[in-house]
């Protein structure tokens, strides 16, 4: 309490704190009419995840279960090889 950090970050530092998905209903269904928004949380697939979710039929990705992945590739920052 009291201790105040700072961190002079990179250029090219993104930062994601959540990720949603928004769907526009273009035919009447069960408890939804046409013309609704419908939002659904999407989460995060990390790498460890990414090979459960290819062989497994539960938790493959669906408009209920949407998933996201950030693959940077910044090809505007020198790299040491």
């Amino acid at each position: 309490m009291g201790a105040t950090y700072e961190v002079i970050l990179p250029q090219d530092y993104l930062h994601i704190l959540n990720c949603i998905c928004i769907y526009k209903v273009n035919k009447t269904t069960k408890c939804y009419n046409k013309g609704d928004i419908w939002r659904r949380k999407a989460e995060k697939l990390t790498a460890d995840k990414y090979s459960q979710i290819l062989d497994n039929m539960w938790l493959k990705p669906t408009y209920k279960r949407p998933y996201y992945y950030i693959h940077n590739v910044n090809l505007g920052v020198d790299r040491l090889i």
